[in-house]
């Protein structure tokens, strides 16, 4: 079961071209402190059937609810 999980996410990692977003996350974290991934449903992907892709997104776009428990 754990080869089909890690299959299924080395193809989301590789369709989402995530080693540059990741380089990005990285970055914006040693520069401002944040540093987030933006997990998505795109739908028009892959001929129409959908994929889940993986972006980098801007660290001040982001608001965290000040009462949430896990940030």
């Amino acid at each position: 079961m754990s080869n089909v999980w890690r299959t299924i996410l080395e193809y989301v990692w590789d369709v989402s071209n995530c080693n540059t977003h990741f380089k990005q996350v990285v970055h914006d974290y040693s520069t401002t402190g944040l540093g987030y991934f933006y997990v998505y449903v795109d739908p028009e992907s892959d001929y129409g059937r959908g994929d889940v892709k993986i972006t980098s997104i801007n660290p001040f776009r982001v608001y965290v609810d000040q009462g949430s428990r896990d940030r």
